[in-house]
């Protein structure tokens, strides 16, 4: 749809039927400019999960993280739970030394 704007001398020279035919047009044009731009913010709306379409269509654009507002969840257990730590020993029992056996990825023998 190519249209140029008319000049004042030219809508001078139009007939009564003639601007009202421009009109009608210029009605028809922008009706059909406006169901193609609802059309195309519809797409852009479109996300896994407003519609059916899978998650992978997505693309790699990460919704915003919500912040948590300050006191809303406390850190830590749950309250009242009493908690356990393994204390370290001064003087171990015994010790276990560990070492790899068998053959490395590269097919040599791991050594110890």
């Amino acid at each position: 749809m190519k249209l140029t704007r008319p000049t004042q001398a030219d809508l001078n020279e139009m007939s009564h039927a003639g601007k009202d035919a421009l009109i009608l047009f210029l009605f028809d044009a922008f009706e059909q400019l406006k169901k193609r731009a609802d059309e195309l913010e519809n797409t852009v709306k479109k996300t896994s999960r407003n519609s059916g379409i899978p998650p992978s269509m997505d693309g790699l654009k990460k919704g915003a993280a919500t912040p948590r507002k300050p006191g809303e969840r406390r850190p830590g257990g749950q309250a009242g739970h009493k908690g356990r730590t393994r204390c370290r020993a001064d003087q171990p029992g015994h010790i276990v030394y560990l070492h790899p056996q068998g053959t490395c990825a590269c097919g040599l023998g791991c050594p110890h």
